[in-house]
């Protein structure tokens, strides 16, 4: 692990137990063989189509290994400092949450209690970490917290369902950065937001990022919203990781025909052509295809495809593919 690295990922294979034994022996492959690194101060986004596998690998990340998730192998490893601890330590939620590294979950407005006022919320997570706290002296440091994020003062006293979606979304991201925490996973932060609201979550996301210097992991299925904010990029296809380059180069030089064919259907304006979709639909993941699981949607699949499975290989400079035909893309 090189002194860049925060968090190094190690052969994941993450999988959730059905209620069946009847498929795959009673599991969903969600993650099968991740690894990567994520390095300090960067924007890392992680892109695929729904099912694909990128909100399990947050939870991964975050260590919220729950039933019916499983992690059947692997390691997610962080480095503070000197520091190193694993996501299986018994110490790793209570000495990391919210302080080391937050989560901005999908679905995250519906995460604030209704019964509770804005305030209370972030006295819950002042509590988590600090037995004694003087209520007085916190209440000012969240007042300048928020208004540091361009949020009114009349949001603390005021229960979430008086707030709009956006509002919610703005409070979601100031709890999740409270502490300062040096990694921040973000799942889908801007769904269910109008266009207008989803630019003004990304750009509080971006200024907290550039302020602090802190890591950011952000998850969506906009592959336009990772070409504006994010710095690498990480593509999934059916539980694996397809290609994983800056995000630059992906776009400008991509080698896999899946990453292809989601760059290429981004509307261009002035362009009137018509964009081309995948054939079938995605693999199901509780008995998943041998070798390549894309060459039942791949143009350019063969007989190797079919039955060998492709490694991620470093096919130029810090840019990582999974395809055997990837020099014809």
């Amino acid at each position: 692990m090189n002194n860049s690295e925060i968090i190094t990922v190690n052969n994941i294979y993450a999988y959730y137990k059905t209620s069946t034994e009847k498929y795959s022996h009673g599991y969903i492959h969600a993650l099968d063989g991740i690894s990567f690194s994520i390095h300090n101060s960067e924007i890392l986004g992680i892109a695929g189509e729904s099912g694909c596998g990128k909100s399990t690998l947050i939870k991964v990340l975050y260590g919220l290994l729950d039933p019916p998730l499983t992690l059947i192998n692997g390691d997610v490893i962080y480095k503070f400092g000197k520091e190193e601890i694993s996501i299986k330590d018994k110490k790793f939620k209570r000495k990391c949450h919210w302080k080391l590294c937050s989560y901005i979950p999908q679905s995250s407005m519906g995460i604030l209690n209704p019964t509770m006022r804005i305030k209370d919320h972030f006295f819950e997570v002042l509590k988590a970490h600090h037995k004694y706290i003087d209520k007085k002296e916190q209440y000012e440091n969240i007042i300048k917290h928020i208004q540091h994020l361009g949020l009114p003062i009349e949001v603390l006293t005021s229960f979430p369902h008086q707030l709009s979606g956006g509002m919610k979304q703005r409070i979601v991201i100031a709890l999740a950065t409270f502490l300062k925490p040096k990694v921040i996973f973000a799942d889908e932060p801007t769904t269910a937001l109008d266009v207008i609201t989803q630019k003004e979550v990304l750009q509080l996301l971006l200024k907290i990022q550039k302020e602090s210097k802190n890591t950011i992991v952000l998850v969506t299925h906009d592959i336009g919203i990772h070409a504006q904010v994010t710095q690498k990029l990480i593509v999934m296809y059916a539980g694996k990781i397809v290609e994983y380059a800056p995000t630059r180069e992906i776009f400008k030089n991509f080698h896999h025909p899946y990453v292809k064919m989601l760059i290429e259907s981004l509307p261009i304006i002035g362009d009137k052509s018509i964009k081309q979709s995948m054939k079938s639909a995605p693999i199901s993941l509780i008995n998943p295809p041998s070798g390549c699981r894309f060459h039942p949607r791949c143009p350019l699949a063969d007989d190797k495809c079919k039955k060998e499975e492709p490694n991620l290989i470093e096919i130029l400079e810090d840019h990582y593919v999974s395809c055997f035909k990837w020099e014809l893309i």
